[in-house]
């Protein structure tokens, strides 16, 4: 009586429809490379460009330039004196103690 056992295969090959990862290491890396590449030229050059421009345009001033009315400082001066005067007597007014323990 022959019988037939699992045999145990003592030579593994890989198949050759499996894909090859030490491709996909190199393909990651040259990605990484080109975009490091493309990083550095492209930063570089927005630099230059940048650098080139000129920032402060002439600013052009009219002789008379924007007169604000003495109304409008007036209301304005007075609106902060009243703020003033209101701080100055919440500052100084006694608030009342109020004793948690009661």
């Amino acid at each position: 009586m022959d019988l037939k056992i699992f045999k145990i295969k003592k030579k593994f090959k890989k198949s050759e429809h499996q894909p090859d990862p030490d491709f996909y290491w190199k393909l990651v890396l040259f990605g990484t490379f080109i975009l490091i590449f493309l990083a550095i030229f492209f930063g570089t050059r927005l630099f230059w460009k940048i650098n080139k421009e000129d920032f402060s345009p002439a600013i052009q001033y009219d002789r008379q330039g924007k007169k604000i009315s003495k109304n409008r400082i007036d209301a304005v001066l007075k609106y902060f004196t009243d703020r003033q005067t209101k701080s100055e007597g919440i500052i100084n007014s006694p608030s009342p103690f109020i004793d948690p323990s009661m």
